[in-house]
């Protein structure tokens, strides 16, 4: 190899290697996403989404939001809101949206398949690719996946507002709440303490016409029976009956226990034994009422058990988005190691 010949090898590796790593930076450069919380912008043929691949996806995409006010109701809200676009007009001004999802078919291909990117176009952007040969196994993989889709796509969602909570941290609120409970929420600036006793804690954000509210509140653990169902039940109760007063004399908030479902799962986060609640809540004695959320945790290094129980109060808005940002500050709940 001659002189000439190693400088241009050399030259083309130095390259090379300068745009491997301007690749691995150019999120850094990417703008934002854009679009609404909880929209899917769904690129699919007219012809595609007409007929029976059209409707199968929209049905998975927009089943109701469970826990909602006007859940089984004229009115209930949809978990996605989807908007179709044609290939041929996905341009430049849709590449920037939060949730986008390409369906095509190709029948060049051997079986239908599912692809997820990351921050394909724009920052926290959630890209979902969905091929198949033919109509048929493109039905087949939607509804084989319609949980996996759902879930990824709101958790995502969610995890937006995680990250905006981070990064707008009100950092006065969660290190009083690290040095006299003990507990890590990652409020973001807005959220002020209405309420603070040695074992109790209301933190409330107040945007126009809106109330957002998380409670915080522990006791001792004896044995992890406290957190099944059954028994954190009357243990939410009494805690709201005591500390959540309504507005008029002698009212108070309750759970919606008769005319709504309640939902709940068990799951581990961080090591932790956790329950979740969600459904309605509503006031004794007056007639305010909204979604909630509630995971009640085992801190067994403290022996304790803690609930964390987010509420929504908005009556003249739509409440699926307002749960979500509540719901975020539940995902940021940690303890001491």
């Amino acid at each position: 190899m001659n002189n000439l010949t190693k400088v241009l090898w050399l030259a083309l590796i130095v390259a090379g290697t300068i745009s491997c790593n301007k690749d691995k930076k150019s999120d850094n450069f990417m703008p934002p996403i854009t679009g609404k919380p909880g929209e899917i912008t769904l690129v699919m043929t007219d012809a595609l989404y007409d007929g029976p691949a059209g409707d199968t996806l929209y049905g998975i995409l927009c089943i109701e939001e469970p826990a909602l006010p006007q859940s089984g109701m004229e009115g209930a809200e949809p978990m996605f809101d989807v908007i179709q676009v044609p290939p041929t007009g996905f341009g430049n001004i849709f590449r920037a949206n939060r949730n986008i999802i390409i369906v095509s078919i190709n029948d060049t291909l051997e079986k239908a398949a599912m692809r997820i990117d990351r921050s394909y176009w724009a920052k926290q952007q959630l890209l979902i690719r969905m091929t198949a040969p033919n109509q048929e196994e493109l039905i087949d993989l939607m509804v084989n996946k319609d949980d996996f889709l759902r879930n990824t796509i709101r958790d995502t969602e969610i995890d937006r507002d995680v990250y905006l909570n981070n990064k707008y941290e009100n950092t006065e609120l969660v290190n009083s709440l690290i040095r006299k409970h003990d507990v890590v929420v990652q409020f973001s600036k807005g959220w002020q303490p209405r309420l603070d006793t040695n074992n109790f804690v209301w933190v409330q954000y107040n945007p126009p016409q809106i109330t957002q509210a998380v409670l915080i509140y522990y006791y001792p653990y004896t044995d992890e029976s406290q957190i099944e169902y059954e028994n954190l039940i009357p243990r939410t109760e009494e805690w709201l009956k005591t500390w959540v007063p309504g507005p008029s004399k002698g009212s108070y908030m309750t759970l919606e226990l008769e005319h709504a479902p309640l939902y709940s799962k068990v799951f581990t986060k961080d090591g932790h034994y956790v329950r979740e609640i969600k459904g309605l809540w509503d006031m004794h004695n007056d007639s305010m009422g909204g979604p909630f959320i509630s995971w009640s945790f085992i801190d067994e290094k403290n022996s304790r058990i803690v609930t964390v129980f987010g509420f929504v109060y908005a009556p003249k808005y739509q409440k699926r988005n307002h749960i979500r940002k509540v719901e975020s500050l539940l995902k940021s709940v940690k303890f001491s190691d």
